[in-house]
């Protein structure tokens, strides 16, 4: 796997994996990189896998190098929380951001986004249901 730069949120990501799942993925820590250039690594066959959004190879698919690469089913999910400060004056803005979210979900909105910028229904994965309806700082 390409090196992943440590203030890049998918080394987080695979290192909290890690720290569950067996076999581990061999996580090698890197200073500064690019999405281009970690594409360009498994392109020219430095490195066989790295891990991006979909959304990266669909910038680079039609390229030389983007012809190259294949990409695997989506697979981790992760739910997004907003960070508001917990505190008794906070807890109606709380209610009413959580009822804005989920009015946005069920009308379509959110889905439409991430179809947009992610250029997949995040919605549909497989265990999104149970993600999404995490209550947001419960």
């Amino acid at each position: 796997m390409v090196p992943l730069a440590t203030d890049d949120a998918l080394y987080s990501v695979v290192k909290t994996y890690n720290d569950t799942h067996n076999p581990k993925v061999d996580l090698k820590p890197f200073g500064d990189q690019s999405t281009a250039d970690a594409l360009g690594q498994v392109a020219s066959g430095k490195y066989d896998v790295t891990m991006y959004p979909y959304a990266a190879f669909r910038e680079v698919q039609n390229t030389k190098d983007g012809k190259k690469l294949a990409v695997s089913k989506s697979i981790y999910l992760k739910s997004a929380y907003l960070l508001v400060h917990k505190n008794q004056q906070n807890k109606q803005l709380t209610k009413d951001l959580n009822k804005e979210i989920d009015h946005l979900y069920k009308d379509g909105y959110l889905e439409q986004l991430t179809k947009k910028y992610i250029h997949e229904n995040t919605f549909a994965f497989p265990g999104a249901d149970k993600a999404y309806n995490a209550e947001f700082n419960k």
